[in-house]
């Protein structure tokens, strides 16, 4: 082009000259023959440019979707130690609180190992990946093709003038060597904060009946918005230098030109340039290349982006693990070996993490090599083997050195003799059925849930019809297959996320049936009834017992009543053996430590010495009751029976009333916003950042206006070189204008300096305050809308990564280029018509608007694939989070590939629909991007005509064509920031949409009062909307103000659905809940649940420390607890002494999801969180279920001290927790068939009575 330009202004400059020879014939020849010249050049961009654009931006997309396989891939090879690594590099929840005088510990990244930060790398870090590596890569290559084929075409004409030229280049790469460094330095600081904020986020959001039931969302809010701080103010110190890269390339861009006109001009009158078309020539061919290299800034920077996004994951793609899940090494025997499973001189400590030091559990210190022997411990062959022992003795260790997700540090771990690290891992993992004592289920039908079982096995490959049959047989084993018969689609019922469309008791038995399926040689049971009722319990106890006969099995247990048959039993303390023996053998020994366990829970089974007439009626009367319970199918899907490391979601459920939200309805219903409306609303919503806007605002006038002016200068340079008269005033003429383009490259550096820093400082403040609005607004949002089924954990914390994000790049320097672009394009317009109407109308009436009219279509098509693009990476963030989450269960399941097939079937997907989307997109693009050629060619054509007529001079002619095609170029870059808008547009409405439009009118105060308080269901009715079974029928009872009631019953009758009800996340369908006479559903849920406080089954802790978990349940309305409080309340829980034994006492950080503790402490933890607040009334589900009995014994001394004055319900399936309730319900099919105090209910040997014998020990 460069070449064809300075013909053309040699023809020009050679018809104008005074006494040219030059007909009008010629003159039109020439210029008709290089304007198509521009056409030939035009087709040939266009097909170039389109096959380049489509070829990356396919790539990209596949390289992307690698890279998530890949890192996804990784992520379930590593170790556990990785993850328990990671998970203690946490930030502290209260960072301004301090506890027992001790320093706050540094807060360190938590990269990718937990599953909010996966979330991340799968959307925001591969979205930049992908950004960085497709379009952004062929723009970053055409401007390199641009630039040297600029400055091989200047060389060739003339080698001095380039030369001189290019020493643009050096002062680029100086500036962009010393800022490149720094900026990605300071953009991995960025992305560190908001990967931890992205695992806060997701720890709450998969608890968020938790977060609510404390009214902790504004102090979540708080802790997200500190981490939030934390990369805005490294992304603040960005900005100068954003400001320092755009002075640096448009200060050399025009600067460039300065030095091209006073050299070129040099040469000239020195003779060794014969004619000014070899100047323009040198001119174009070095400011194109310059130009180019201009163009390569966005892309770079974005390239830069990527790099840092990449290197996170690439960390851990390259990360060789220890234990290696998926290699292919080791032995792997065709027969399985005969022999015992033992445990051998075993030492374990969890590896230290910064500051924390390691925790001993097993055997004693790995590091004392003179002190005692570690444990060992045995496995008969073909025997069942009881672990039994207080909560943090190590039994749940022992699981974990058996399927290697550990190595002990000393000793070792073999199966007849043969050391398990010298098997193969997958080998021996598909040797082992685990059932874990919180199951997870994936979102997946109950059929393939179970079958999962048979991953690594012969039946893996089977057809579906042979896995069905047995699929069935196992559930029929586990007295699982009785409530999935009844369930809509039976087998082919999908159970939600984390199983949440079921309850406790009945995922419990899915887990099991699909842990005994493949007919495993070891079978490990880690509290694997503690989730199901007495009576289903002795039912799947007995089937374990049959299934457990022939094969070696570990059972680890609290509720002892389900190790009596054990062959031998294990007491384990302080991370050794205690006692071994039988049941009987150890009940022998008054004084050990199992007779004091089994003590604990022993049940008080009174009976009436001669029974009365009317108490055998009374007996005769529960008959009834009596075998309904023994034939009732589960067909009452209680949900939400989990609340910890669940979300707490039940698809498709309607709202039932919530009156924290709008219903869900409404909310899908949202008029969608254009892209003008939503951004100028965020912009008046921030209107504290107009100085800086305007700051930035003036910036993108003086950038604005460099065009035009730069047409004038231009034009009267090469006006010039028609008055060559005298030398000397020439050369001093030309001069002035190299001078001129000096000074507006000072001003344009400036100009684009201010844009640069303000816009970018602009970028970091909307993201910190979108996100940490769109954090709040979930929250807000009432459980119903966590229901559906587009809102779980992963795809929200996705969403509050990727939204806020596609604002961020839309609203920061982005918006300066476009309205730079914009003012450009005007007053490159107004210019043209104010110096030659009737060239400038052509040019603009036929060039621009399709340039506009491409532009508008390419933005309508990146809106569908941004909407398709969220769609399919949200999807996948959702499936990565959730398998993240299990990894327990896909490790034990041998999963890892199979999750890998899956997410690449989800990823292919999105590959082949993107290839469609790209390829008109990119005939769109490639047309825009070319059209300026086009533009040119009309140019010349009809300004020559113009010209041989006499009707524009030279001067006039250059001015709009340089403001024309420059224009034309400034409408090419705005639609290349179409992929932007349309991304922002989308992000916008999401973040938006999620605002309360109609919040509720705010409800009556809680009735005051200091003691209890009491509660009364009048005829409710529950169901929930996506089931026609209801869960209550005209339920009617009453608690007295300050007593202890507690509901019992079979599994699914809806005894933790009360808890969802007394906590107000549901209203009734009818009737009402009355709390001192107040109807639960007209008071302010805030101040209500201010009054309440629940420890659920599963207990979520947040990552911090121990005492800001704990301080987390103080009310909202109270002062702050102090110390003091918070050691009280430990205490009362009886875990203060276990948190002073810790080397940082209550400045223990717990880990993600409190993984650094176990189950029994982290229950303990929970407690004392629900009793800081010192509440009214206190809920308890399943409170007890993860303790020992010793530790549950110490913490019902606990709860009878915390149930003075306050009213206590209590969801149990263990009794012994239940005896001295002032009233027991007995639930049965949504209704209360019993009720009275246990020696009561005993007495009438009812349902009650059954369920008693069926845990009793001594029978």
């Amino acid at each position: 082009m460069t070449i064809i330009f300075g013909e053309l202004v040699t023809d020009f400059t050679e018809y104008f000259t005074p006494g040219s020879t030059v007909t009008k014939a010629e003159f039109t020849d020439s210029v008709d023959t290089m304007c198509l010249y521009f056409v030939y050049l035009f087709i040939g961009k266009f097909l170039a440019g389109y096959i380049c654009i489509a070829c990356f931006r396919l790539s990209g997309t596949r390289i992307s979707a690698a890279l998530r396989l890949a890192y996804l891939t990784s992520i379930f090879r590593q170790d556990l130690t990785y993850f328990d690594a990671l998970a203690t590099k946490v930030p502290e929840l209260d960072p301004a609180g301090k506890m027992m005088g001790a320093g706050q510990a540094e807060p360190t990244s938590a990269k990718a190992g937990t599953a909010g930060a996966v979330a991340v790398s799968i959307t925001t870090h591969s979205n930049t990946v992908q950004m960085g590596i497709s379009e952004k890569a062929s723009v970053f290559i055409q401007g390199v093709a641009m630039v040297l084929s600029g400055f091989v075409i200047g060389f060739v004409n003339n080698w001095k003038l380039t030369l001189v030229t290019a020493t643009i280049l050096p002062t680029s790469i100086l500036i962009y060597g010393i800022s490149i460094p720094i900026d990605i330095k300071l953009e991995k600081a960025v992305m560190e904060a908001h990967e931890k904020a992205a695992d806060l986020a997701e720890e709450v959001l998969t608890s968020v009946r938790t977060a609510k039931s404390f009214n902790a969302e504004k102090k979540l809010g708080v802790k997200y918005k500190d981490l939030l701080e934390q990369g805005k103010k490294a992304g603040l110190r960005k900005s100068p230098v954003s400001g320092i890269q755009y002075f640096g390339i448009f200060f050399v861009i025009f600067g460039g030109y300065a030095i091209c006109f006073w050299y070129g001009v040099k040469l000239f009158q020195q003779g060794e340039i014969p004619e000014p078309g070899t100047i323009i020539t040198v001119y174009f061919a070095v400011v194109f290349a310059v130009m180019a290299f201009g163009a390569i800034a966005p892309p770079v920077q974005l390239m830069s982006k990527a790099a840092s996004a990449s290197a996170s994951m690439f960390e851990v793609i390259d990360r060789t693990p220890s234990i290696d899940s998926i290699s292919t090494e080791g032995l792997q025997p065709e027969k399985f070996p005969s022999g015992d499973l033992e445990l051998r001189n075993v030492k374990f400590a969890y590896p230290g993490s910064g500051e924390r030091e390691k925790v001993i559990v097993l055997g004693g210190d790995p590091d004392d090599t003179e002190g005692s022997e570690g444990m060992s411990l045995s496995f008969p062959e073909g025997k069942t083997t009881a672990i039994v022992g207080r909560s943090g003795s190590g039994k749940s260790t022992v699981v974990g050195l058996i399927e290697r997700w550990y190595d002990p540090n000393v000793g070792s771990v073999s199966i007849a003799g043969i050391d398990i690290r010298d098997l193969n891992l997958r080998w021996w993992r598909g040797k082992i059925g685990l059932v874990m004592q919180e199951p997870f289920l994936f979102n997946e039908s109950v059929f393939k849930n179970v079958a999962y079982g048979l991953t690594g096995t012969e039946w893996e490959f089977i057809s579906d019809e042979e896995k069905l049959v047995m699929v069935k047989a196992a559930c029929v084993e586990a007295n699982a297959a009785s409530f999935i018969e009844e369930l809509p689609d039976a087998y082919e019922t999908r159970v939600g996320e984390q199983g949440i469309k079921l309850s406790g008791g009945q995922k419990q038995r899915i887990a099991i049936a699909r842990s005994i399926i493949s007919k495993p040689q070891i079978l490990i049971l880690d509290e694997a009834t503690s989730a199901i009722d007495p009576r289903n319990e002795k039912i799947v106890q007995e089937a374990l017992d049959r299934i457990s006969k022939g094969r070696t099995t570990i059972t680890i247990a609290h509720r002892l009543s389900t190790v009596r048959k054990a062959d031998r039993i294990v007491v384990i303390g302080a991370g050794n053996v205690l006692e071994v023996g039988t049941h009987e053998e150890l009940l022998a020994n008054p004084d050990g430590a199992y007779t004091r366990l089994v003590h604990g829970q022993t049940l008080l089974m009174q009976e009436a010495g001669e029974e009365d007439e009317g108490e055998e009626e009374e007996g005769a009367a529960k008959t009834e009751a009596v075998e309904r319970v023994e034939t009732a199918q589960d067909t009452t899907l209680e949900r939400a029976t989990t609340w910890g490391s669940r979300l707490g979601i039940a698809r498709g459920r309607a709202p039932v009333g919530d009156e924290e939200a709008a219903p869900v309805a409404e909310k899908e219903k949202a008029k969608v916003m254009g892209i003008l409306h939503s951004v100028g609303l965020i912009g008046w919503e921030q209107r504290h950042l107009w100085p800086i806007y305007l700051a930035g605002f003036i910036g993108c006038l003086g950038g604005g206006a460099a065009v035009p002016i730069q047409a004038i200068l231009f034009g009267k340079f090469m006006e010039g070189f028609e008055k060559l008269l005298d030398i000397d005033e020439f050369v001093k003429r030309q001069n002035y204008w190299a001078l001129m383009f000096f000074i507006l490259a000072i001003g344009v550096g400036i100009a684009y300096a201010l844009m640069g820093s303000m816009f970018t400082s602009i970028t970091h403040h909307i993201n910190a305050y979108y996100r940490l609005e769109y954090f709040e607004n979930v929250l807000r949002q009432g459980i119903p809308f966590f229901d559906a089924e587009g809102n779980s954990a992963g795809t929200l914390t996705a969403q509050l990564n990727s939204h806020p994000a596609a604002l961020q790049e839309l609203l920061g320097p982005s918006t300066g280029l476009m309205l730079i672009s914009t003012i450009s394009i005007l007053g490159c317009c107004i210019l043209s018509l104010c110096i030659g109407w009737k060239l400038a109308l052509v040019c603009i009436c036929a060039a621009l608007p399709f340039l506009f009219f491409a532009g508008l279509i390419r933005i309508r098509i990146e809106i569908g694939f941004a909407k398709d693009t969220a769609e399919v990476f949200e999807e996948s963030a959702q499936f990565a989070s959730e398998a993240v989450g299990a990894f327990r269960t896909v490790s034990s399941l041998i999963m890892e590939q199979s999750i890998r097939d899956r997410y690449d079937v989800l990823l292919k997907g999105h590959v082949k629909k993107a290839f469609r989307r790209s390829a008109l997109a990119s005939v769109i693009f490639s047309a825009s991007e070319s059209m300026n050629l086009l533009a040119t060619a009309l140019c010349f054509w009809y300004g020559g005509r113009l010209m041989a007529n006499r009707e524009l001079t030279t001067y006039e002619f250059f001015i709009i064509y340089i403001a024309i095609i420059q224009g034309g170029e400034s409408a090419g870059q705005l639609f290349g920031f179409t992929e932007n808008i349309a991304q922002a547009a989308v992000a916008a409405n999401q973040i938006l949409g999620k605002r309360e439009k109609n919040p509720p009118p705010p409800g009556g105060p809680m009735p005051a009062g200091d003691s209890g308080c009491e509660v009364v269901f009048k005829d409710v009715n529950f169901k929930y909307p996506t089931r026609d079974t209801p869960i209550f029928r005209d339920l009617n009872l009453k608690i007295p103000a300050g007593s202890f009631a507690a509901f019992v019953g079979a599994s699914g009758c809806g005894k933790t659905t009360t808890i969802s009800l007394l906590e107000r996340f549901y209203d009734p369908t009818s009737g009402r809940i009355e709390i001192d006479g107040a109807n639960i559903s007209s008071l302010d849920v805030i101040s209500y649940r201010n009054s309440v406080s629940l420890v659920a089954q599963e207990p979520t802790l947040y990552a911090g420390t121990i005492a800001e978990n704990v301080r987390l349940g103080a009310t909202t309305s109270s002062p702050p607890p102090t110390d003091e409080d918070i050691i009280q309340a430990c205490k009362d829980a009886y875990i203060h002494e276990f948190i002073t034994s810790l080397p940082d006492g209550y400045q223990t950080i717990v880990g993600a999801k409190g993984m650094g503790l176990s189950g029994g402490q982290k229950q303990r933890v929970a407690i004392a969180r629900a009793l800081v607040r010192n509440p009214r009334m206190l809920l308890l589900d399943e409170a007890t279920a993860s303790l020992d009995s010793e530790s549950e014994r110490f913490v019902q001394k606990a709860f009878d001290r915390a149930r003075v004055g306050r009213t206590v319900v209590a969801v149990a399936h263990r009794l012994s927790t239940v005896q001295a309730a002032d009233v027991i319900f007995v639930f049965d099919d949504g209704r209360v068939v019993e009720s009275g105090r246990h020696g009561e209910l005993v007495k009438a040997r009812g349902v009650y009575y059954q369920m008693c014998q069926a845990q009793a020990l001594d029978n």
